[in-house]
C-alpha cells in the first residue's frame, strides 16, 4: 500500500513549526504568508488554515487588515505552562515506575553518560529531552504524552538552551535521582522527584522573578 499524501495544510503547519521551533521566526516578526505559500507550491488558503491551528495553539497573533505575526508569550503564561508540564510529566514518570524494564533503565543510562560529555547547551538540550520522552513512551499513557510534547515545544520556541541549562550539574544529579527511582520501582517517588525537576525550570519564568528582572533593568536604567 502507498502512503497516504500528506494534506498541504499539513505540510504548512510542519513547516512553520519547525521554524518556531528552529527560532528562525523570532517573537514580534511578521510573518509573510506569501512568500511561504511559493516556497511550499501552493495557494495562500492552506497556509491561512494552518496559521489558524497555530495561532489556537499560541505561536502566532492575526491582526486582521495588518498581518500575521510571531506572538510574544508573557512570563505568566510561560510559567503555567510548565507548571502544568510538571504535573503531567510527574504521573507519566509514575506510570513508567511500574513499567520498567533492563533495556529502558539502559537506555536512559547511555543518555545520561552522553549528557554529561555534550559539548554545547543544544546538544545537551536535545538530549535531555530524549531522555523525558523516553519516560514518556514507557509510561504508555499516548495522549497525555502528546499533551506533554505539545508544552514541550513550547518551551523549546521560547527559551534558548543556554537560558534553561546553565547549571548542568543540578540537572544532571536530578535526572539520576529520577533513574533511581524507576529502577526501583517507586512511583510515588518518581512522581515526585520529576515533578520538582520541572518546577525548577519554571522557576525561570515565575512572576516573582521576572518582576525582580523587570526590576533590577529599571535600576540600572535610571543609573
Amino acid at each position: 500500500m502507498s502512503t497516504p499524501k500528506m494534506r498541504k495544510r499539513d505540510r504548512a503547519y510542519l513547516f512553520l513549526k519547525q521554524q518556531l521551533l528552529e527560532q528562525l521566526l523570532q517573537p514580534g516578526a511578521m510573518v509573510d504568508v506569501d512568500a511561504i505559500a511559493h516556497s511550499l507550491g501552493m495557494s495562500r488558503t492552506p497556509v491561512l488554515e494552518a496559521i489558524t491551528l497555530l495561532e489556537r495553539e499560541g505561536y502566532l497573533v492575526v491582526v486582521p487588515q495588518v498581518g500575521v505575526f510571531v506572538r510574544i508569550a508573557e512570563a505568566n503564561e510561560i510559567y503555567q505552562r510548565v507548571l502544568a508540564r510538571a504535573v503531567l510529566e510527574g504521573f507519566l514518570a509514575a506510570h513508567a515506575a511500574s513499567n520498567v524494564n533492563e533495556s529502558f533503565l539502559q537506555h536512559l543510562e547511555a543518555l545520561l553518560e552522553r549528557m554529561d560529555a555534550a559539548p554545547s547547551p543544544h546538544t545537551y538540550a536535545k538530549l535531555n529531552r530524549e531522555f523525558h520522552s523516553a519516560i514518556h513512551r514507557q509510561a504508555g499513557l499516548v495522549i497525555i504524552q502528546r499533551l506533554v510534547e505539545e508544552l514541550w515545544d513550547y518551551i523549546r520556541y521560547i527559551a534558548y538552551a543556554d537560558q534553561l541549562f546553565a547549571d548542568r550539574s543540578v540537572s544532571q544529579k536530578q535526572h539520576r535521582a529520577i533513574l533511581g527511582a524507576l529502577r526501583s520501582k517507586d512511583p510515588i517517588r518518581a512522581r515526585k522527584l520529576m515533578e520538582k525537576h520541572v518546577l525548577r525550570a519554571a522557576e525561570l519564568f515565575s512572576p516573582n522573578v521576572t518582576k525582580q528582572q523587570e526590576d533590577t533593568t529599571t535600576t540600572h536604567k535610571r543609573v
